[in-house]
């Protein structure tokens, strides 16, 4: 009872926060497809928008970025195993014609969903640098 009548003060908050917050909120609509609700977040995307206007702990920042994080637990924790990186630059087009004859993974540090599965027998450089730059 206590929750439930604590959920509905908590959801009175959001036309607030969406208007102090108006350009996250905006794009979270877009992006995800449904109006945020970070007075009371339930869902995953709503825990992050959370984090994203209220916790400003620099490890989010870390841990956001794939290089940083193989870093970060690398000095804690020494002997942890985690895949080699085999190189780091800005565009697909620098990368080295030795690893270029063998089947690695591409990935970029800026986001997900722009991994390229490297096949040297059928894939195109000019393909993954289209995928990898935005």
């Amino acid at each position: 009872m206590l929750e439930n009548t604590l959920r509905f003060l908590l959801r009175g908050l959001n036309p607030l926060f969406a208007v102090r917050y108006r350009r996250q909120f905006q794009i979270f609509r877009r992006v995800v497809g449904y109006g945020a609700n970070i007075a009371f977040p339930s869902r995953y995307h709503d825990k992050m928008l959370w984090r994203k206007i209220f916790d400003h702990n620099p490890l989010f920042i870390a841990f956001c970025d794939k290089l940083a994080t193989k870093e970060y637990v690398r000095a804690r924790a020494p002997g942890i195993r985690m895949p080699a990186t085999l190189w780091v630059g800005y565009s697909a087009r620098e990368i080295p014609e030795s690893l270029l004859t063998k089947k690695v993974v591409i990935k970029c540090n800026h986001g997900c969903n722009f991994n390229y599965f490297w096949n040297p027998d059928s894939s195109d450089i000019d393909e993954v640098d289209r995928v990898t730059r935005n």
